[in-house]
């Protein structure tokens, strides 16, 4: 046999044997729930430390109680839009020029804004983002529920538009 047929051939053996691996931990994470889960250690610059209540990251002390006034206090501001509304407008417009692709965007960006409980924080000053985030406001939530009930309408409008356009060019 040649080189690269025994190449393929281990190629998909191994990819075959990952798959099971995997597919055996998610059984077996299933039926035994996190009992005997591989642990994962996170490595990294940040200080963190989880007693009490309290997690530092950075050297600034955040309390979960106040964490959103210790994140506004600290220079943050909360991030409701993190797209640009132009690059939405342009997307909104190839969604009419290419057929279904950018209608299943818009199902992802509707299913992301609707199941969103968490804000997003960052600092303007010094362009970094929190690496907590804490539970949306009622007013934020419903901020997130109107983008996602917009981008859904997208989504649904798109597809049927398609759908009439390929159904007379066919017929």
């Amino acid at each position: 046999m040649s080189f690269i047929s025994n190449l393929t051939k281990d190629f998909i053996r191994s990819a075959v044997r990952q798959v099971g691996r995997d597919s055996g931990r998610v059984i077996s994470n299933t039926v035994y729930k996190d009992k005997h889960a591989i642990p994962i250690r996170h490595v990294g610059n940040n200080n963190t430390n989880t007693s009490n209540n309290t997690t530092i990251y950075n050297n600034i002390d955040y309390s979960t109680d106040n964490l959103r006034q210790e994140l506004i206090g600290n220079g943050y501001e909360a991030i409701l839009f993190e797209s640009r509304f132009i690059s939405n407008v342009l997307l909104l417009i190839v969604t009419f020029i290419i057929p279904f692709i950018p209608c299943f965007y818009w199902l992802l960006v509707a299913f992301r804004d609707l199941r969103k409980k968490h804000t997003l924080f960052k600092n303007f000053q010094t362009k970094t983002t929190a690496e907590l985030m804490p539970t949306a406001t009622n007013s934020e939530r419903n901020i997130y529920i109107i983008k996602g009930i917009i981008a859904l309408f997208i989504a649904v409008f798109s597809f049927y538009y398609w759908y009439i356009v390929i159904s007379a060019l066919w017929s």
